[in-house]
């Protein structure tokens, strides 16, 4: 479990600093791709303020689409 209690009195930095390690630690804990994906654009969305939208674009072939995503519904331009 994750203490993110402890992030509103961090500056920007060592916040940066703390969710690489959480990233670290939540990414060697799962081995099912998709699944980090969603839990890492989670825990980057409950880390960093200030973002509208979090996630991630899959490619398969010569197509890409939005993956997995927190925040604000993203439409490509």
């Amino acid at each position: 479990m994750f203490k993110l209690e402890e992030i509103d009195r961090m500056n920007g930095e060592k916040r940066l600093e703390y969710l690489l390690l959480l990233v670290n630690r939540l990414l060697s804990a799962e081995e099912d791709p998709i699944a980090n994906l969603s839990n890492a654009s989670a825990l980057i969305n409950a880390v960093l303020d200030r973002l509208n939208w979090v996630g991630f674009y899959l490619i398969k072939g010569v197509s890409w689409y939005s993956g997995l995503s927190r925040g604000f519904l993203h439409v490509p331009g």
